[in-house]
């Protein structure tokens, strides 16, 4: 058994908080003893390096950290990192908005870690710069047991928005009205409501109220997030770890695509030939797609996930040895 430090830059979105309590679990269940978690945002202190050095592995524990920024922005990690005595691991990570190329800092930490990606898009940027990665996927792919078989009623549909672009969640709640004019719809705020996204959300909120769609604010947890995405029957919307949540619990679901973040998880998922462009015409894309979802049995995505789900399972308990 070996042990670990995870970071933990988990603040306010749901989807990070899941990625931080799968991490953990997958981490636990292949071998690592976890010693402590770290806040991620800020620069371990000096009265932790003990704690850290001492430890086999420091962990990332996934998100869209490969970012051009990525130390010392995103993971300020130690001041000098040659004191940073342990092994550095990122597991799971992907890329960021902002991950059109990596400054030589970023460079220079990624290429002494051991790197797997949540999908292979990350991988191939990193290979660009002589980083090897491994393509697993998110750690929250595995957070549930095996799916055995899709839901195919829809009553409970569930609607996740992306974060600003109010006209365009306008839409789509609308034209998502219109498709399922006799389910429960409910939509959620995984980063929560009023001013906390930048436009704020209020304007949607107040059409969701209009139109007699529950709302449900799940900002600073995991865990209503992943019980509201397995208790629906679909799901349609942006929010990326709301659709992992929804597939790996028989859930079918459809990714609104508005940044690499969800091109890489779509692909990678298997999920791309019912997912569409956010920002795209809504009124002609969604209800194509929702029909393409409808007449799938989505098994082949569940598939892709015990294929990884082998594949990490074997790949950490090789590093816990």
């Amino acid at each position: 058994m070996k042990t670990a430090i995870i970071l933990n830059r988990a603040l306010k979105n749901a989807g990070d908080y899941f990625i931080l309590e799968s991490s953990r679990k997958l981490l636990a269940e292949n071998g690592f003893q976890i010693k402590a978690e770290l806040p991620g945002h800020k620069p371990i202190s000096s009265m932790h390096y003990g704690t850290v050095n001492s430890s086999d592995y420091l962990v990332i524990a996934g998100g869209p950290c490969i970012q051009r920024d990525f130390h010392p922005r995103i993971y300020p990690l130690i001041q000098h990192t040659r004191q940073l005595q342990c092994k550095l691991l990122l597991l799971g990570v992907g890329l960021g908005a902002n991950s059109d190329a990596l400054t030589k800092k970023s460079i220079s930490v990624l290429e002494r870690a051991i790197v797997t990606t949540r999908d292979v898009d990350t991988a191939t940027f990193l290979f660009k710069y002589g980083i090897d990665a491994m393509f697993t996927g998110c750690s929250s792919w595995f957070h549930a047991s095996p799916v055995t078989s899709y839901k195919t009623t829809y009553d409970n549909v569930l609607i996740t928005t992306a974060p600003g672009h109010i006209a365009e969640n306008i839409k789509l709640i609308d034209v998502t009205l219109r498709l399922f004019p006799n389910a429960k719809i409910t939509c959620t705020f995984n980063r929560g409501l009023g001013r906390g996204d930048n436009p704020p959300t209020l304007d949607i909120v107040n059409f969701c109220e209009r139109r007699g769609i529950e709302v449900v604010n799940l900002e600073g947890g995991a865990t209503e997030m992943v019980k509201l995405c397995g208790q629906s029957d679909f799901h349609i919307g942006a929010r990326v770890h709301s659709h992992i949540a929804c597939v790996t619990q028989g859930v079918k679901s459809i990714l609104t695509i508005f940044d690499k973040r969800g091109m890489g998880q779509s692909r990678a998922l298997g999920t791309a030939p019912y997912d569409i462009y956010f920002l795209g015409k809504l009124n002609g894309s969604l209800p194509g797609a929702v029909n393409r979802a409808l007449g799938s049995d989505y098994m082949h995505v569940a598939a892709q996930i015990e294929r990884q789900r082998t594949f990490i399972q074997r790949y950490l308990r090789k590093l816990a040895k």
